[in-house]
């Protein structure tokens, strides 16, 4: 889709096309849109924020985007937001902090370190989902503690009934494993399977760390 299209699509009058836009930029990671998109995205979030539009407007880290961040981040509306249908909801203070951090905005990173070592499962399960946008060494270090967590997760990317369930620690696995390019001396399911990683869990703190950031 060209950007002037998605622009319109982020302009529109329906919060779930906005919503929908962003995820479909976003989950594309088509960040060489953002440039072209930075007004739609900016004037998105002001309107009706949700995640992905905030992740997105982060990745053009100018001082008026920053303050438009912040002041989501500082708005304490109760609502809350996610990636996607099957994403973990959160505040959008949350995705707000994550994104202002990104941004380079000193309280988006104190807020995030701080959101990163909540025991709260929803929370970790965003943060997991958006570690890609963390960039800040203290927390992804503060995360490498979720490959403990052995509670699972409530639709968690296997099918709804079916055992077993994926943990916190089975995603925070996948997530640092990605994300900090970890070498590791297991076999990993295939892209796309949602079944349990590596068993024993024993395994995961050598595999995962102490990574050198």
């Amino acid at each position: 889709m060209k950007p002037e299209e998605l622009a319109a699509r982020l302009a529109s009058g329906d919060p779930e096309e906005r919503e929908a836009a962003a995820h479909a930029i976003y989950t594309a990671a088509a960040w060489d849109l953002v440039p072209a998109l930075t007004g739609a995205l900016r004037d998105a979030v002001r309107a009706i924020p949700n995640a992905a539009a905030m992740l997105l407007l982060a990745r053009d880290p100018s001082d008026q985007n920053r303050a438009v961040l912040r002041q989501v981040m500082q708005s304490h509306t109760g609502k809350l937001t996610k990636l996607g249908l099957s994403s973990a909801a959160v505040p959008l203070e949350t995705a707000a902090a994550v994104a202002l951090s990104a941004a380079g905005g000193s309280e988006g990173r104190r807020e995030l370190h701080q959101l990163a070592s909540s025991d709260d499962l929803t929370i970790r399960r965003f943060l997991l989902e958006v570690i890609g946008d963390v960039d800040d060494p203290s927390t992804l270090q503060q995360m490498r503690a979720y490959v403990s967590d052995l509670r699972e997760v409530p639709g968690g990317g296997v099918p709804h009934g079916a055992e077993p369930g994926r943990r916190v620690a089975d995603l925070a696995a996948d997530a640092l494993i990605d994300r900090l390019n970890l070498a590791v001396d297991f076999a990993r399911r295939p892209s796309g399977s949602r079944g349990r990683l590596g068993e024993p869990l024993g395994r995961y703190p050598r595999a995962c760390g102490p990574p050198t950031l």
